[in-house]
């Protein structure tokens, strides 16, 4: 039988999976908003390895807290790290267009 306060955990490491997961999708999706319109590249920089440092972090948090690296919450990581990845591409994107202009 397992243990509940191991099941409460695990539960409570999937709503702040999930939770943190939403606000940073919202977070990257507004700071390259206002980064594609500043053509900053601070502000895609920002995008980019804040919520990178904070998707790793809560990935380990997440799997250590269910006992193992391979269990559904490693796919639901891969899922919101892969947010990062366009933002890169805009990045490189942006610098372009930057070098063009300038």
């Amino acid at each position: 039988m397992k243990h509940p306060l191991g099941t409460f955990f695990h539960a409570a490491a999937l709503i702040l999976f999930l939770a943190g997961g939403g606000v940073l999708i919202y977070y990257e999706i507004y700071t390259l908003y206002l980064a594609w319109q500043h053509w900053s590249i601070w502000g895609i920089l920002a995008a980019i390895i804040l919520p990178g440092i904070f998707n790793i972090a809560l990935f380990f948090y997440v799997c250590f807290s269910a006992g193992t690296l391979f269990t559904y919450y490693t796919f639901l990581s891969i899922i919101w790290l892969a947010p990062v990845i366009p933002a890169i591409i805009l990045a490189a994107f942006a610098e372009g267009f930057k070098k063009k202009e300038g």
